[in-house]
């Protein structure tokens, strides 16, 4: 009930712009690593505040596990949760991508904080 209560309070719309704004942010930046690669078939905006991504060198479970084990950042690898999607998007045949989940707790600095991980992450594998 405190959640819907919080919702109700700030209403969805503040929610889904905050949301938005970062998840284009980090989608934004991500294309800027040369070894990464966006999935994303939901231009423009709206969409859900998810990023789906790869970065060359990494199994998409080997890199959600670099970044929680080594970065604290929760990251999951997407791939049983629709195998007809991945088909699609042709990522079934490298066991899917990783997902980063944007919420409203969520700041710049934490995008910030992502991304700067999975430049490490990137150059490591150089």
């Amino acid at each position: 009930m405190a959640g819907l209560r919080f919702v109700v309070q700030q209403t969805p719309k503040p929610i889904w712009d905050h949301d938005v704004a970062l998840t284009a942010y980090l989608i934004e930046e991500l294309r800027n690593i040369p070894a990464g690669t966006v999935i994303d078939t939901a231009r423009p905006f709206p969409r859900l505040p998810i990023a789906s991504f790869q970065l060359e060198g990494y199994l998409p479970t080997e890199l959600a596990h670099l970044l929680d084990e080594h970065y604290d950042i929760a990251a999951r690898p997407v791939s049983d949760c629709s195998s007809h999607a991945h088909m699609q998007l042709r990522t079934a045949n490298i066991n899917g991508t990783v997902g980063a989940s944007i919420g409203y707790f969520n700041a710049e600095q934490d995008i910030g904080i992502h991304l700067a991980a999975v430049k490490e992450l990137a150059s490591s594998r150089e």
